[in-house]
């Protein structure tokens, strides 16, 4: 893989350190995942400011701080833009047989369950479906097992 468009965990985990002089905690690894729209919201939250309605997300202050807080669901999202008119295809869901062309913009949602279920939908190549605590690696798609298709349904109507 030459790009790192791509939602597998080795891609999209972004090591992140942050050091705040005013608070008293000894250096440490949260284990918790967290996401990038969560920044802002600590910077508003360490700078004692109000947080605004226009940013999604929630501040990290009490992992930092040394609290637990339970793990909430991690949206990714990918979009390429043009794709140069590229022609792809598609598989639909549930039926890996049917394709269609299609010349749409490259567009990947990825949401991460507290459980370990990762749900990636993709408008221009194979969705996938991964049970993270069983392959962490990431080399089974269970997306086209109809087992799963609850699963899928879940996750896929979450939203931010």
């Amino acid at each position: 893989m030459v790009e790192k468009g791509v939602m597998y965990q080795e891609a999209v985990k972004i090591p992140l350190m942050i050091k705040i002089p005013f608070i008293k905690t000894k250096p440490g690894i949260i284990e918790n995942q967290v996401s990038q729209i969560d920044i802002i919201p600590t910077i508003l939250d360490l700078m004692r400011s109000k947080k605004s309605s226009k940013f999604p997300g929630k501040s990290l202050l009490p992992l930092i701080s040394g609290k637990k807080i339970p793990e909430d669901y991690i949206f990714i999202e990918w979009n390429t833009g043009q794709m140069n008119s590229r022609i792809v295809f598609r598989k639909y869901l549930f039926d890996p047989g049917e394709e269609v062309t299609t010349t749409d913009k490259g567009i990947i949602r990825t949401i991460i369950a507290p459980d370990g279920w990762k749900l990636c939908l993709s408008n221009y190549d194979h969705s996938q479906l991964f049970d993270l605590k069983n392959d962490p690696y990431e080399t089974t798609n269970l997306f086209t097992d109809p087992k799963y298709r609850d699963k899928i349904t879940s996750l896929a109507n979450k939203n931010l």
